[in-house]
């Protein structure tokens, strides 16, 4: 077992078939473990095979490295991050154990240790999300070293490269405005961890959602630039499988949505609704739906749905048939009308057609 620099524990384990590599909290929790394999073998004196003993230790490029007495290698070179295993001393067959220690130059050990700092954040009105860059400042910084940066649900890795700088930038992408404190971390095995903080900035887009597309488009949706004010919908009608634009309806959101309000700490009217044209019957339409803002013109929703007319039974799933009747007219020629449903009469008045 070895002592790493960041507080945790280091061990080999040893089974029937394979060795293991594990790595433990300071408090004696399982962080993660590295299978190497049944080739790995103890080192031990002659005449004491069944004592299972390595000499194990953390090496100033934070890999973990092993001694053995198998076939292949006396000392081997862990990769904490991949699990893989290289040869570093190659197989002696004198047969006796063998140990080895690290020495700092001048006999002093040098730590690695970090800072990180974030630069200031710019909503895109168009998606209401921003992104977060930085600089990780480092001390005696690993060759190679992934650093994990982390902000809420959203990471990434970047490296110090085969240099081993002492400044790497890092970018976060596809952060939330308007959500408040967020907190950057990052850690590095064998370096520790380190952390900042910022605020996201303020929604700066329009803010909305559809609630229902099909027969009617109902929902609600604010300016976060002016959040009492009732902002303009556009209602985009298109044809699903060619994508043609078969209506534009512009509708005003300005019905009382007390649950928007109270979400969101705001006043006014932001709901909205608007009927479907019976034409579009039995057709396959693609609705989008856009919020006209101070900055910008957002899509906030999109959905696809076959109108149905909701006269056309207990159940409305289905479109009522039409009936084309030949009418005379006064020339002696024909005209003709179409009466939605199937009804047993129909009174037309054929002088007005």
């Amino acid at each position: 077992m070895t002592h790493a620099q960041d507080g945790t524990l280091w061990m080999i384990r040893h089974t029937t078939t394979t060795n293991y590599v594990d790595k433990y909290s300071s408090a004696g929790s399982l962080i993660s473990s590295c299978n190497l394999g049944p080739n790995l073998q103890p080192v031990s004196p002659e005449g004491y095979q069944d004592s299972y003993l390595w000499d194990i230790a953390i090496g100033p490029d934070n890999a973990v490295y092993i001694s053995s007495s198998d076939p292949v290698a006396c000392m081997y070179r862990v990769d904490p991050n991949t699990c893989t295993s290289t040869t570093v001393v190659p197989y002696d067959p004198s047969g006796f154990a063998k140990g080895f220690a690290f020495v700092c130059q001048n006999q002093i050990c040098t730590n690695c240790a970090m800072t990180v700092t974030t630069g200031s954040p710019t909503c895109d009105p168009a998606t209401n999300r921003y992104s977060i860059t930085g600089t990780i400042t480092l001390q005696n910084p690993p060759v190679n070293g992934n650093i994990v940066v982390t902000d809420g649900t959203v990471s990434t890795t970047v490296s110090t490269g085969t240099n081993a700088a002492t400044t790497v930038p890092y970018t976060l992408t596809g952060l939330t405005a308007g959500s408040g404190a967020h907190t950057v971390t990052v850690s590095l095995i064998g370096c520790g961890s380190a952390s900042t903080t910022y605020t996201a900035p303020a929604l700066c887009g329009v803010v909305g959602k559809v609630d229902e597309f099909c027969n009617v488009v109902r929902g609600w949706a604010f300016d976060p630039v002016d959040p009492s004010k009732s902002i303009d919908v556009h209602v985009y009608v298109k044809d699903a499988a060619t994508g043609t634009l078969i209506q534009n309806l512009e509708i005003k959101a300005d019905q009382p949505r007390p649950d928007v309000n109270s979400a969101y700490g705001i006043t006014g009217n932001h709901g909205f609704s608007v009927n479907l044209a019976p034409t579009f019957c039995g057709r396959s339409l693609l609705i989008e739906v856009y919020g006209i803002g101070v900055n910008g013109n957002p899509m906030f929703g999109t959905g696809t749905c076959t109108l149905v007319n909701p006269d056309a039974g207990p159940d409305g799933s289905v479109c009522l048939p039409t009936t084309t009747y030949d009418l005379p007219d006064a020339t002696g020629g024909n005209q003709w009308a179409v009466v939605a449903g199937n009804p047993a009469s129909a009174t037309i008045d054929a002088t007005t057609g």
